[in-house]
């Protein structure tokens, strides 16, 4: 159990009143001017729910006891089949007649039967009962909710979705979201822990997969302001980021030059996945995380086609793809680069019929590389220049964003790429910045005057961007959108603006964070790890600006 300073501390709602900055700060997609604030409009009231059964109240936490009403969709008659043993419910299961009377943490799933033969509808909500030491809790933050119903506790080591229900509470009118009441969206879910190293660290991250009330399967939802998806991540800061930042930033910074990164919030969790009781006390708080988008194709994501089974030739085969540079098994390779599958899925890539698809992308990356690695940079056979198999732009602006935050594993792991049909071969989307931006927590990134550990005079060559350096033509066109860049959203006075945004929105929860992750003390305090990343950011601005090329 926590002392009770502790206690005390997450309780209670920040002393120094409520805070009156724009909630969606730093978040939205935009393609406008160079330094153009990232906002989007954050919803006001509930998320509409699916088609079922409907609850009065809807779902949510409460104090002590909470009664619930049940009634048929709008317009509708018929018979409420409900279980409260999260037990898919059916025709035999028992009919609602009077309110539930709950005194516990209870999932809440119901089936509809129609008087007029119409397909019958499920709904779920959970209703999450609070101890008294949870009752209190406020944020200015959304705060994220996690109820894993007293199942068996998530194996950090497994990859498999464990079931849950997600609730999400949204800051009102007032400007704070709070535990006790309503929900402004709750669905059934999976879970699991995500990551490679980051796995083992003590403040895990999360993937969370919204699933349907009856079947677990994708839910396609809207979820705090952005755009309606079923996969989302939780980016746990751990001990690396102490700034609670540096996944916010460069992602921010991506969409506001008009390249799609992962749209983010900051958050507060909670997570309840203890067998002993299913009821929330401050105990399964989590701390600040970033809620982000998961990388996917999607039409408000990576925009890029379906690829169906029987698209082997033509137009069809030639997109669309999404690949990456990871940790783990190599699922295809070209001219010795070794690639993973993020979509298709590697399960459906591995069918002997997509075999047309696999053997397309690779001759495709062959060319490119085989054209990067000849002395005119010309393919010897088809006579393309690998200037006309990518997107320059997008190469040289993904370059750019892992030089300045000085990602030391931007090009080399978690490395996304694209390609959609009849399409160039795109870098992107960024992804992990936690060992970026000068923390404190890894050497390699500590400096600001430096491209990379150990490495020598130009910006980030790992692998076969060092190729694309030898090009005179891309050289060039790197300095003048770094020359661009850097009058606009690049420069150090936008970059400090921002980080100083996020810390107003951050100023109250990170109090609550670090009390909670005593184990990673802040150098100097919160403010003192913040000051770090605006001091490196001007000195990293101003050293890039002077290796520029006479």
């Amino acid at each position: 159990m926590m002392d009770a300073a502790r206690a005390l501390l997450l309780r209670c709602a920040w002393a120094g009143g409520i805070l009156t900055f724009a909630l969606g700060f730093g978040c939205s997609e935009t393609n406008e001017t160079p330094d153009a604030q990232d906002t989007f409009d954050v919803p006001v009231g509930p998320t509409p729910v699916a088609p079922g059964p409907m609850f009065s109240p809807r779902c949510g936490a409460f104090e002590g006891h909470q009664s619930v009403e049940l009634s048929p969709p709008a317009g509708k008659s018929g018979t409420i089949h409900y279980t409260l043993d999260g037990s898919l419910p059916t025709a035999q299961s028992r009919v609602y007649g009077e309110p539930l009377e709950l005194d516990s943490t209870t999932l809440v799933r119901t089936l509809f039967v129609s008087d007029s033969g119409e397909p019958p509808l499920h709904a779920a909500q959970a209703f999450v009962a609070l101890q008294p030491d949870a009752v209190g809790f406020s944020s200015n933050l959304p705060i994220v909710l996690i109820e894993r119903h007293g199942d068996d506790s998530v194996n950090p080591d497994s990859r498999e979705f464990r079931t849950a229900s997600a609730l999400f509470f949204e800051p009102g009118s007032d400007g704070r979201a709070r535990l006790n009441g309503p929900a402004t969206l709750c669905t059934r879910a999976g879970v699991k822990v995500r990551g490679q190293t980051s796995r083992s660290f003590p403040q895990k991250g999360w993937s969370i997969e919204l699933w349907e009330a009856a079947e677990d399967d994708d839910y396609h939802v809207p979820v705090l302001g952005m755009p309606e998806e079923s996969d989302w991540v939780l980016v746990a800061p751990s001990e690396l980021d102490r700034s609670l930042m540096r996944t916010m930033l460069p992602m921010d910074l991506s969409r506001s030059i008009g390249t799609y990164a992962p749209r983010t919030r900051f958050v507060e969790v909670f997570v309840v996945d203890r067998r002993d009781s299913t009821d929330l006390s401050l105990d399964d708080y989590l701390g600040v995380y970033t809620f982000t988008e998961k990388i996917k194709r999607d039409p408000q994501r990576v925009d890029v086609s379906k690829l169906e089974e029987g698209d082997l030739s033509g137009d069809a085969v030639t997109g669309g793809y999404v690949f990456r540079i990871d940790h783990g098994d190599v699922h295809f390779s070209s001219r010795g680069h070794n690639f993973q599958w993020e979509y298709p899925a590697v399960e459906a890539m591995r069918e002997p019929s997509r075999k047309p698809q696999v053997d397309y992308l690779v001759d495709y990356l062959d060319e490119f590389f085989e054209a990067l690695d000849s002395d005119d940079f010309t393919h010897p056979r088809t006579g393309r220049h690998y200037s006309e198999l990518i997107d320059r732009g997008k190469w040289i602006d993904h370059n750019l964003l892992v030089a300045l935050t000085k990602n030391v594993d931007g090009l080399r792991l978690s490395a996304y790429f694209y390609k959609e049909r009849n399409g160039p071969f795109v870098a992107g989307p960024i992804w992990d910045f936690d060992r970026s931006l000068g923390t404190p927590y890894d050497d390699r990134a500590r400096e600001p005057d430096e491209w990379a550990r150990g490495d020598g005079t130009r910006p980030l060559e790992q692998m076969f961007w060092r190729d694309l350096f030898k090009d005179p033509q891309f050289e060039s066109a790197y300095w003048d959108r770094w020359d661009e860049l850097v009058r606009g959203p690049f420069s150090a006075d936008a970059l400090v603006a921002r980080v100083d945004g996020y810390e107003e929105q951050l100023r109250e929860a990170r109090e609550r964070h670090f009390e909670r992750w005593r184990e990673f003390k802040p150098e100097n305090g919160p403010g003192g790890e913040v000051q770090i990343l605006r001091d490196w950011l001007r000195r990293r601005v101003a050293w890039i600006s002077e290796q520029r090329p006479d």
